[in-house]
């Protein structure tokens, strides 16, 4: 838990090989939107690790923020470099609906 950046799953990744396929994955996304703009469904360590690498800090600051279920990021690029819209938004999950 403390040093996420150096643990790797039996079997499985580091977080810098998840990051560095998340960012490659998105920028893909990104060069085939028409409009630039491009929906990314991901599961909870890719987000991190895609947040982290957005907003330039390291892989260590894994547990420095909340990713919830639902969450939405929203980040948008303009001249090369990220602006943060919005990060986790997950009001949308606890809203209620009367059953009709």
């Amino acid at each position: 838990m403390r040093t996420p950046d150096l643990a790797r799953i039996p079997n499985g990744d580091t977080l810098e090989a998840v990051a560095g396929r998340a960012v490659a994955a998105v920028n893909v996304a990104l060069s085939g939107a028409e409009n630039g703009t491009a929906v990314v469904v991901t599961h909870d360590s890719v987000i991190r690790t895609l947040i982290l690498a957005i907003l330039g800090l390291p892989l260590r600051a894994y547990w420095t923020f909340n990713s919830d279920p639902c969450g939405v990021s929203i980040f948008t690029s303009r001249h090369a470099a990220w602006t943060v819209e919005r990060i986790n938004e997950s009001v949308h999950t606890r809203l209620h609906f009367p059953v009709i």
